[in-house]
């Protein structure tokens, strides 16, 4: 997984082995958003990601949120928004 800052905005890559689903949303109090990878597994069961030092991203996360389903969570500043895209056998 990488992080890029830019002047405004945060790019997020996950790098999967394979292309697979996946699933986004939004979590409230505080403001989160998600993304479900589908039939995954990490090596690791928890991995707390620095945060990138700004006002949009404020903590990035992943744990294995279920046996079959890891979770990427993203702390959101008050004005941020955010969305999933694939690429390839990224998620971006």
């Amino acid at each position: 997984m990488t992080l890029t800052p830019a002047e405004d905005r945060i790019e997020i890559v996950v790098n999967l082995s394979r292309a697979g689903q996946f699933r986004s949303g939004y979590l409230t109090n505080p403001s989160r958003f998600y993304v479900d990878f589908a039939n995954t597994q990490l090596e690791k069961p928890r991995m707390a990601v620095a945060a990138p030092g700004s006002s949009l991203v404020l903590d990035v996360r992943v744990a294995n949120h279920t046996p079959r389903v890891s979770r990427l969570v993203v702390d959101l500043g008050p004005d941020a928004e955010a969305s999933a895209a694939q690429a390839g056998r990224d998620v971006v």
